[in-house]
């Protein structure tokens, strides 16, 4: 009776984090655009997850494929900006209001076009991952797993193998790199403080939880 118990509050738990408070979505390249000349995409598919304040390339599940993290940064009118690290490397993802089409642009200026579709059958991962290892079974399935564990290497009852790796966002400090400032107010005179998290001086400010590892410091990804 407990163990089936245990499966129920399993599955009510995976709903809640995956459709409450993550949503993920598939996207085609339809499009690359290079010095003003476009020509068509290769038609490749990602999904990607969103969470409330930043989004990364995932499996159909939800699960990173440790392509990176890309931090929200503003919106302006119907579209949502986010950057930070990605399988291109540094780049901006630029999202409709209707999460329906998102503009890649990395380093070089180049700008991938992808637009939201449904996945085609049997396909349950992201095309483009930085490497083969992370990619993911087609015959698993979320589970609950502990990242305070001490074990770097942990496995499902299926036999799939999850790695535990230092969270790359943060490096391991469980802290949002962007910083808060406080109100500022005419004429206050502004403090200034070594940060630990920015290695630097500046104005006194605070860092929320990272994005990517809630505060947890790691981040947990399939080995196969």
């Amino acid at each position: 009776m407990y163990r089936y118990r245990f499966i129920f509050l399993h599955i009510v738990f995976c709903f809640i984090c995956n459709w409450a408070i993550c949503q993920t979505y598939y996207y085609q390249q339809i499009k690359i655009v290079k010095n003003d000349v476009e020509k068509s995409g290769d038609n490749t598919g990602q999904f990607i997850t969103f969470t409330p304040n930043a989004c990364y390339d995932s499996d159909k599940e939800g699960y990173s494929v440790n392509n990176g993290v890309l931090k929200y940064t503003s919106r302006k009118g119907n579209i949502y900006s986010y950057s930070g690290s990605s399988y291109w490397g540094k780049a901006h993802y630029f999202v409709s209001l209707e999460r329906d089409r998102i503009n890649i642009k990395v380093a070089d200026g180049t700008v991938y076009v992808y637009e939201r579709r449904s996945p085609p059958k049997g396909v349950n991962n992201s095309s483009k991952i930085r490497s083969a290892k992370n990619t993911l079974s087609n015959s698993s399935y979320p589970v609950l797993i502990d990242v305070s564990s001490s074990s770097s290497l942990l496995q499902n009852s299926k036999g799939a193998s999850y790695k535990k790796v230092l969270c790359s966002f943060c490096n391991g400090s469980g802290k949002n790199p962007a910083c808060d400032y406080p109100p500022q107010f005419t004429g206050e005179v502004k403090s200034y403080q070594y940060c630990p998290i920015c290695k630097a001086t500046k104005e006194v400010h605070s860092h929320g939880v990272c994005p990517s590892c809630n505060g947890t410091k790691y981040n947990i990804v399939r080995t196969y």
